[in-house]
């Protein structure tokens, strides 16, 4: 029980701090394709804490983003080779998503 309130609390409280969420714009959708590439690159360049891995979050939103998050392709390249295989599939995916595939 505690676990899954822990959970919920990181889901509700880190993950949106974690996703480029400022006090100008509301907390966006996981998988958005709203917001600036740059910002998604700058959370690709992170380490994982808490257990709360930001840089699969942002491989997804940079995938939503299409075409327009090219300039993220060497960051991604470099995470298809990660040792936690959960991200090495995200920047695959993204990488698909990117390049139209």
């Amino acid at each position: 029980m505690r676990l899954l309130l822990l959970c919920l609390l990181s889901c509700a409280v880190v993950a949106p701090l974690a996703i480029g969420c400022s006090k100008k714009t509301p907390a966006p959708i996981v998988w958005s394709s709203e917001g600036d590439p740059k910002e998604q690159i700058e959370l690709l360049k992170s380490r994982p804490q808490m257990g709360f891995d930001v840089r699969v979050i942002a491989a997804n939103r940079l995938g939503a983003m299409g075409p327009r998050a090219q300039e993220a392709l060497p960051h991604l390249e470099k995470l298809t080779k990660d040792k936690d295989q959960v991200m090495a599939n995200a920047a695959k995916d993204a990488i698909a998503k990117i390049k139209g595939q």
